[in-house]
């Protein structure tokens, strides 16, 4: 269907009420690889937004298939480090997906890009207490000494002396204390 629209015309980058195209439907829950790849090699914009500032690679990597698709993105331009209108990265959308965490690391992503809030992913991890992706980040180098909007850096998000105690130790890991 998409094939015969695009042949006889039809805008390959029209927007639906939520400000979603085609594209950012083809990686909707399936990441359908067939439709994704015919769009993006007719002209299709990776890196056009939804309304909510989401482009394809956030609509891909919640998804089976995630992998595959953002490389495939990655491959023909996207870009790895735009951010939504909440000013977070992809990088806050893929959290629970280590694999993906690390394809978009090693590609470039800025694992220290901060939101409106001038937090970064690893405030947010301390936060909530999650010690894998703590050690996760900081094993990629995420900076420990970042301040937010508030003058506050990670530390200061630990709510237990054990969790200061692993922040503090882990890093030491990482950089060699």
């Amino acid at each position: 269907m998409a094939e015969f629209l695009i042949i006889n015309g039809a805008y390959i980058n029209a927007k639906d009420k939520d400000g979603k195209t085609a594209l950012h439907y083809a990686l909707g829950k399936d990441n359908c690889k067939e439709i994704t790849e015919f769009l993006v090699l007719h002209g299709a914009d990776i890196n056009i937004r939804d309304k909510d500032g989401q482009t394809a690679l956030y609509h891909a990597a919640k998804n089976k298939n995630a992998i595959e698709m953002l490389e495939f993105l990655i491959s023909h331009g996207a870009d790895i480090n735009i951010k939504d209108y909440c000013e977070r990265t992809i990088l806050n959308h893929a959290t629970d997906n280590k694999e993906v965490m690390e394809l978009l690391i090693l590609h470039g992503l800025d694992i220290n890009a901060r939101d409106k809030f001038g937090k970064t992913e690893l405030h947010y991890a301390v936060y909530y207490n999650d010690k894998e992706l703590i050690e996760f980040l900081i094993s990629y180098n995420a900076d420990v000494n970042i301040k937010d909007n508030d003058g506050m850096a990670v530390i200061h998000y630990a709510k237990t002396k054990e969790l200061i105690e692993y922040l503090y130790f882990t890093w030491c890991e990482y950089r060699g204390c």
